[in-house]
């Protein structure tokens, strides 16, 4: 008795993106790299996303966790992925993070051709952490982005509900798309049992 507000199954995965960055940057599937937090379900996802790209025939040249909570210096890490020859990266993580990783990277002088990572990391603090060190990340989303918001109503109007009830939320979190969309497929439910609903 479970539907789920975005498509996302239990005993399969989207591979829509990883073909798409195949497509694009055939080189980087010849060199791809894993990083993720040192944690179970982190690490659970990434090896996910690794038996995507090896089921896509990608050759994976870098493994790697880091402590979840993050580290004070990503320079060993990013040096670790250029001695690699990582050209594409499979981040598992969160946006503060990958923001470092990517500063070290630029810092190092590396320019990956790709990083591909999941919807928490459509967040400002992305952005805001690796600033112009933020270069072609892929994030894989079920939803409208927030830019073209006008040109989807459901976005637009989650974006609306913010700056009615909530304006100094944070409302440009992918993540809270994924709980709007919950919501509005419990709401709608309610509504059609009128006043049965218990």
């Amino acid at each position: 008795l479970l539907t789920q507000p975005i498509p996302n199954t239990t005993n399969q995965q989207p591979t829509g993106d990883y073909k798409y960055l195949a497509k694009k940057y055939p080189d980087a599937t010849k060199a791809y790299g894993v990083l993720t937090g040192d944690l179970s379900t982190t690490k659970l996802v990434a090896k996910q996303t690794d038996e995507i790209a090896k089921s896509l025939g990608w050759t994976k040249v870098y493994d790697d966790v880091y402590p979840a909570a993050g580290v004070s210096d990503w320079t060993p890490y990013a040096q670790k992925i250029k001695d690699s020859g990582v050209k594409g990266l499979l981040w598992t993580g969160e946006p503060e993070n990958l923001g470092k990783l990517m500063q070290a990277l630029s810092d190092a002088g590396v320019q990956l051709d790709f990083v591909r990572t999941d919807a928490n990391h459509y967040d400002q603090k992305l952005i805001q952490t690796g600033q112009s060190a933020i270069k072609n990340v892929y994030v894989r989303s079920a939803f409208s982005p927030f830019e073209i918001a006008g040109k989807n109503e459901p976005t637009q109007a989650y974006l609306d509900a913010f700056d009615k009830y909530l304006p100094g939320g944070k409302k440009q979190a992918l993540l809270g798309l994924q709980a709007w969309s919950a919501w509005l497929l419990w709401a709608k439910a309610a509504s059609e049992c009128g006043n049965d609903l218990t």
